[in-house]
């Protein structure tokens, strides 16, 4: 009974993929689904520890920001805001 909650504005949208939803007439929900939008690797995390998490993640020479949140609910699986 839970459900997480995407927030769009969280990422840094790549242009390669404004160019294909314009080409293709592709929803950002299809967007999300079939491309991931870039996102590569999702790491959940208790709140907590999401400063800690995003700062070993640098350390090691990657990007890491915070995307969304798991919500309680019986709405969809996958939310975005």
């Amino acid at each position: 009974r839970c459900g997480a909650r995407i927030l769009k504005a969280a990422m840094a949208r790549l242009p390669i993929f404004d160019l294909i939803q314009r080409v293709g007439g592709v929803p950002d929900e299809e967007m999300f689904r079939t491309l991931n939008m870039g996102i590569g690797m999702a790491v959940v995390v208790a709140p907590f520890y999401a400063d800690a998490a995003i700062r070993r993640v640098k350390r090691a020479g990657d990007q890491a920001v915070v995307i969304g949140e798991i919500v309680r609910g019986d709405g969809p699986a996958v939310e975005l805001v």
